[in-house]
C-alpha cells in the first residue's frame, strides 16, 4: 500500500492507482493515492504519513473504453480487403491497412511517415500530393483513379477536420483491375457482336419477351431496317405488334411466342403478310 510504503521507505509515493470496491454502489472505484512522509527533527524514519485519494473512476472507464477502440480499430485495419490510410498535414502516412504491404513490397511499420516521393513512382507520388494537398486546402472529397504495377485502383479521399479545420486526410483505395478487365471484354464481346450482327446479309430482328405475351424491339440489322423500313433507332421498344399490325390477325405473333415458350426454333418459307408499309411473302 503507498502509506505503508511511504512509513517504510521515508519516499514520497505519488498517483499509486488502487481499485476499492465500492459497496454503496455495489461496483469497483478507481483512485490515485499519494503518500507523504512526515519526519520529527533529527529522525530519519518518518512518524507519520500525509495521503491524498483522488477518485479516477470516470478516466479508467474512459481509458478502458479508449483501449478497445483502439482494439477494434486495429483488428479493422489488420483485416480490410479495403486499403485504408490516414495522412498527417505534410502528407505522410500515420496509419495504414495491413494490405498495403503487399501493395508497396515493404512492412507497413516501414512505410509510415514516408514521403509520396519514397513510396510511389515520380508521376504517381507527384499526382497523390497535388491531390491531397487540395483536400486539406479546400476541405472537400475527391475521387481519383490510379495505376500501380499494372493493376488499377479507385480512391476516395477526404479531410479530416480538428478544431474546425482540416488537419489530416484520410481514405479507402480499391482495387479495381479485375472489374476494368471484364468491362473491357465485355465491351470487346458487345463490339464482336455488333460487327456481326451488322455483317449479316439477312434481316434481323431482336425482341425481348415481357410475360404474359408481350415482346419489344430492341435492335435490327441495317438489311433488316432495309427491308422493313424500319429504323431501330426510332422503334426500339415499341411492341411487336405495333410494328406489324396484322401479325396477330395472321397467327404470326403466336408463333413468335411459342418460340420464347418452348425455346423451339419456328422456320418457315410458307409465310405472306401485308400491312399499310410492308408487303410480301
Amino acid at each position: 500500500l503507498p502509506i505503508m510504503e511511504a512509513l517504510r521507505t521515508g519516499r514520497e509515493v505519488h498517483g499509486a492507482i488502487m481499485g476499492v470496491f465500492n459497496p454503496a454502489k455495489s461496483a469497483r472505484s478507481w483512485i490515485s493515492v499519494s503518500a507523504v512522509p512526515q519526519f520529527r527533527p533529527g529522525e530519519k524514519a518518518p512518524y507519520q504519513v500525509y495521503a491524498t485519494f483522488e477518485d479516477i473512476t470516470e478516466r479508467k472507464h474512459a481509458e478502458a473504453a479508449l483501449r478497445e477502440n483502439e482494439d477494434i480499430f486495429n483488428q479493422f485495419m489488420e483485416h480490410s480487403p479495403i486499403y485504408v490510410f490516414f495522412k498527417d498535414d505534410q502528407l505522410r502516412p500515420i496509419r495504414l491497412s495491413a494490405n498495403f504491404e503487399k501493395m508497396l513490397g515493404r512492412p507497413v511499420k516501414d512505410a509510415l511517415g514516408k514521403t509520396m516521393e519514397e513510396l510511389f513512382p515520380p508521376d504517381l507520388a507527384g499526382k497523390m500530393m497535388e491531390d491531397d494537398l487540395c483536400i486539406l486546402r479546400e476541405g472537400k472529397e475527391i475521387i481519383v483513379d490510379e495505376e500501380l504495377n499494372g493493376r488499377q485502383y479507385t480512391t476516395i479521399k477526404f479531410p479530416i477536420h480538428v478544431g474546425g479545420q482540416p488537419r489530416y486526410l484520410a481514405g479507402f483505395t480499391i482495387d479495381i483491375t479485375e472489374r476494368k478487365q471484364a468491362e473491357e471484354a465485355l465491351r470487346v464481346s458487345k463490339q464482336m457482336s455488333d460487327d456481326i450482327i451488322k455483317a449479316i446479309p439477312s434481316g434481323l430482328f431482336i425482341y425481348q419477351f415481357v410475360a404474359p405475351d408481350r415482346l419489344y424491339l430492341l435492335r435490327a440489322n441495317p438489311e433488316a431496317e432495309r427491308l422493313t423500313g424500319i429504323r431501330a433507332d426510332q422503334w426500339r421498344g415499341r411492341e411487336f405488334n405495333e410494328l406489324f399490325p396484322e401479325a396477330k390477325k395472321n397467327g404470326i405473333t403466336d408463333r413468335y411466342l411459342e418460340v420464347v415458350r418452348t425455346g423451339k426454333p419456328f422456320e418457315t418459307e410458307d409465310l405472306y403478310y401485308k400491312d399499310d408499309r410492308i408487303s410480301g411473302a
